[in-house]
């Protein structure tokens, strides 16, 4: 009875992704949702989950063992924030469908982590007491974890940078534009992604998106590069803007 309850109130995608308590789907469930090649499911889990180097057991997924046809096989719960990373995979109808899904789902748990935030120290604690709000902070603690920078805040990243390194060359006019430019946006590029240890923009955590603005703001070459500047800008002991003038 309790079974039925809890799938009238859920949405049609959610029934078809068996969506439970915890917001989680499974990889064969979203599988089957996104009408990827039948009986690829096993090699496409080991590329996308467990052989995936940006995910990790426990925090994006966990593993488990179902029953198919007398056989035991292996089946995943994946996060929304997961779950979605994989719907953009796909590239069809189905897996726009699946990610405009997960992208609610993360939205509703920043909202609701916002609306805590905001509630006194006696309320919280009056709604701690609340096992269903216990289940609900943790899956919004997990999503702030894993969670990235949208497109929009990647570009401002982008932005950012590139009005660093220019600046730090003194200028596309400058001789040091014209010459290390390329090197000067690789230093800055590899630097940033050191720090925040990722490997590209787009999985720079979206907890850390501001610090990740000022990184780009204040960045400053190592000495090396700094020198390769000075002297590229230095032509006989004078400034590069003075030699065009």
């Amino acid at each position: 009875m309790n079974e039925v309850k809890k799938s009238a109130n859920k949405t049609p995608i959610e029934m078809l992704l068996g969506v439970d308590e915890k917001g989680r789907t499974t990889a064969r469930k979203l599988y089957e949702f996104l009408e990827l090649a039948k009986g690829q499911f096993s090699r496409w889990a080991k590329a996308n989950i467990t052989d995936n180097q940006f995910a990790e057991e426990g925090i994006d997924y966990e593993g488990f063992d179902i029953d198919v046809e007398g056989n035991s096989v292996k089946d995943y719960y994946l996060t929304a924030a997961f779950a979605k990373k994989l719907s953009m995979t796909a590239k069809n109808e189905k897996g726009e469908q699946a990610r405009d899904y997960f992208i609610k789902v993360e939205d509703g748990a920043v909202k609701l982590t916002s609306y805590l935030n905001g509630l006194s120290t006696e309320m919280k604690a009056i709604l701690m007491h609340d096992k269903k709000i216990e289940t609900v902070i943790s899956r919004v603690d997990k999503l702030e974890n894993t969670m990235t920078i949208d497109y929009g805040q990647q570009k401002e990243l982008e932005s950012i940078r590139k009005s660093r390194a220019i600046n730090v060359l003194d200028g596309i006019g400058s001789n040091a534009y014209k010459s290390i430019s390329k090197k000067a946006f690789q230093a800055i590029s590899r630097d940033f992604k050191e720090y925040f240890n990722i490997n590209a923009y787009n999985n720079t955590p979206s907890a850390r998106f501001e610090e990740a603005k000022t990184y780009l703001q204040k960045w400053q070459p190592d000495n090396n590069l700094l020198i390769e500047i000075e002297r590229a800008n230095n032509i006989g002991g004078q400034s590069w803007k003075n030699n065009i003038q």
